[in-house]
């Protein structure tokens, strides 16, 4: 027998995707997502190139330290995977950045391939870590997906995923969703993954790798000789951190950054800086002097070191993106002329080259994700580090990338917002001067960034939501100013929000309105089932009630194109979320924020499905009751 061979012809620079016994799902002329075999390898770094920018050793596919510990995790994830339960089952591993995450699901990947599993990996549309051409091929009998950046695909897409026929051939499959985040997004899609007869795993929260001071220098130990080894530094005796500063590495991101300056200080002769923020300054530095020394003794580089980081300034909000679109972003944000953009695109992808799985793409963003989130802020005016220059014209750049409007948006429209509130979670002067200013004026760019970014932007410390109009900022600002209808699944995405501090005009004195039920909303029976939580979703550790589930696709194997728009008439069949965040476990849209409520006597009281009049949350109840 022989088997059929497709020979597909492509463009330069075009993508390629082809899947065998499964769905493509196309919007805009491009898959919605794409399956390819994880990376199990570590990826080669020339010695001599990382001596010029030890940034790249702390990539989390170099794998430069050798893998350690994570033993009770490695067990949980196994006894999941092994578990015959059901043949589909869906885990979630969320910790914050820098924890050590994405290097636990290669390590779990990579034991799992050796167990006889198929290892794939899932990429949205706006992630442009896919290859550009992608053939997973036959998955065989036991397959584990893995989806990295999880809460940053949009609920639709991870459903359209779920349902996909390739996920429904193999014996088992096993889908592990990478997340920084657990809220939000979580609780809307657990009732969805039901819909597809598939098993939820307990979300496993990642814990720091070394809880003692005595673990944490041994983990520093480590990754110093493996960075020496490599940077051909004698080891010799190692200046370890004192007890006070280790307390402050709680990452293992961290603490690897710790051992690489250190190693490359002891290179250069100079001290290491100690505390996090300076060991960010120390490697950043390093990447300034590498631009430097490229542009000294390069004979056609346009681009010198400002111009160079105001590209990698780009890269951290856009990623890699195909040549064309380079172009625009470098001419739409003044970095360059037109006629120099295509020169400057090369020489930064001289210093920052595409990987194997990226080839052909341009503006190769820095890594790891942390520090580049910290080379953005030092970058942005409004810091108080007085020794590190910023650049003006960073101040305009969100304004700039998102000048477009919602029907028009590009693909890094998403990923570029969720990277710059990471960003101002933890630089309060992002927040302030372009992360707010950008959603006060476009409030409809915070909506469309999904659940997890509006949960990461209520979170926020000192925001000014004095200066929101009530429902019509980025975010509400307090009980009496939320919208009536909250984001679907959204528990949690006003909670750390404060009193509004500014009364609205004319109300001065007046009683704040009623942010209850009336009486004849339920009665007593109502209110305690609602129980102490007030109505809300149940959190991520307890399961909500199953709602009226969506129709998984047909599992034909044949190609279909899916439009989106009746993906999502099906999707709001799910769950139902009204304006206190009361699920309704039929389905219908009790509380919600639309439709309409029978007047009549007899049906006083009863849901019409997803017609339901919302209970009023403000104002007196009906007389007469």
């Amino acid at each position: 027998m022989t088997a059929d061979i497709q020979s597909i012809d492509a463009a330069p620079h075009a993508r390629v995707y082809a899947v065998l016994h499964g769905d493509i799902h196309i919007r805009n002329g491009a898959p919605v997502y794409q399956f390819e075999p994880a990376r199990l390898r570590p990826q080669a770094i020339p010695g001599d190139a990382a001596r010029y920018r030890p940034s790249w050793l702390l990539a989390a596919e170099n794998q430069i330290v050798g893998f350690s510990g994570r033993g009770e995790e490695l067990e949980a994830l196994s006894q999941w995977r092994d578990s015959s339960r059901t043949s589909v089952s869906v885990q979630l591993l969320h910790g914050p950045g820098g924890q050590g995450k994405s290097r636990l699901a290669a390590e779990f990947a990579a034991r799992s391939a050796a167990s006889g599993w198929s290892a794939w990996a899932a990429h949205h549309v706006s992630d442009s870590s896919g290859r550009l051409v992608a053939a997973p091929g036959e998955p065989g009998a036991q397959l584990l997906l893995l989806v990295d950046y999880a809460e940053r695909w949009p609920l639709d897409d991870l459903v359209l995923m779920l349902g996909n026929a390739a996920l429904r051939r193999p014996q088992r499959v096993r889908v592990l969703l990478v997340a920084r985040t657990a809220d939000v997004w979580w609780p809307a899609l657990w009732d969805a993954i039901d819909a597809f007869a598939a098993d939820v795993g307990q979300p496993l929260r990642l814990r720091p790798l070394a809880g003692t001071v005595v673990d944490r220098r041994a983990l520093f130990v480590a990754a110093y000789r493996s960075f020496a080894d490599l940077l051909g530094v004698p080891p010799g005796s190692v200046s370890t951190p004192d007890d006070r500063t280790l307390r402050d590495y709680d990452l293992v991101l961290t603490m690897h950054m710790a051992a690489l300056a250190a190693v490359d200080a002891r290179r250069h002769g100079a001290s290491p800086p100690a505390d996090p923020v300076g060991l960010s300054r120390y490697l950043l530095d390093r990447e300034y002097d590498f631009w430097q020394t490229l542009y000294d003794h390069g004979r056609s580089m346009v681009a010198d070191p400002v111009v160079m980081g105001r590209l990698v300034h780009t890269t951290i909000l856009t990623r890699s993106v195909l040549p064309a679109q380079g172009v625009s972003i470098v001419v739409q944000l003044g970095i360059t002329p037109a006629g120099s953009a295509s020169r400057a695109l090369r020489d930064h992808a001289a210093c920052y080259q595409p990987a194997a799985q990226t080839r052909g793409t341009v503006l190769e963003p820095l890594y790891p994700d942390r520090l580049a989130e910290d080379f953005l802020a030092l970058h942005s005016p409004g810091h108080d580090i007085a020794d590190y220059a910023a650049d003006d014209w960073s101040q305009s750049v969100p304004v700039r990338l998102f000048d477009h409007d919602a029907s028009t948006a590009p693909t890094y429209a998403r990923k570029a917002l969720a990277s710059l509130i990471e960003v101002a979670r933890r630089w309060p002067h992002v927040a302030e001067r372009q992360l707010h200013p950008l959603l006060r004026d476009r409030p409809e760019l915070a909506v469309s960034a999904g659940g997890a970014a509006l949960a990461s932007l209520a979170a926020i410390p000192d925001a000014d939501r004095g200066r929101a109009r009530c429902g019509r900022g980025p975010v509400a600002a307090g009980p009496q100013c939320r919208p009536r209808r909250r984001y679907r699944g959204g528990r949690g995405a006003t909670d750390h929000l404060p009193p509004h501090p500014h009364p609205r005009p004319g109300r001065a004195g007046r009683p704040p309105p009623r942010t209850r039920p009336p009486a004849h909303a339920g009665g007593p029976a109502r209110r305690r089932r609602r129980g102490a939580g007030g109505g809300r979703p149940p959190p991520p550790t307890a399961r909500p009630e199953r709602s009226t589930p969506l129709r998984p696709p047909a599992g034909s194997g044949a190609l279909r194109l899916v439009d989106r728009s009746e993906q999502a008439r099906t999707h709001r069949r799910g769950p139902r979320i009204g304006a206190r965040g009361c699920a309704d476990p039929r389905g219908s849209h009790r509380g919600g924020a639309t439709g309409r409520r029978r007047r009549d006597g007899a049906g006083q009281g009863r849901s019409r499905g997803p017609a339901a009049q919302p209970w009023p949350t403000t104002g007196r109840g009906r007389r007469g009751r």
